[in-house]
């Protein structure tokens, strides 16, 4: 769970006051702009995902159509 999270939620120990920092945290990271290789890299991470998702689609594929032969 993150801080924010935390602090957020009055019934894990974090208060109302908490909470109001927390946003203002969140806030001052929304406004910090990021690099050009922290965009790079999220491009590339989702790129391998979904090269990822695609193979495992067809080894679900290879392997359900090897079970329908074999049966």
């Amino acid at each position: 769970m993150t801080q924010v999270a935390a602090a957020a939620d009055p019934k894990k120990g974090g208060g109302k006051k908490d909470a109001k920092k927390g946003a203002a945290v969140a806030e001052e990271e929304k406004v910090v702009e990021e690099s050009i290789y922290v965009k790079e890299m999220r491009e590339a991470i989702k790129t391998e995902k979904q090269i990822l998702r695609y193979r495992l689609v067809q080894v679900r594929n290879w392997s359900l159509n090897q079970l329908k032969m074999m049966r």
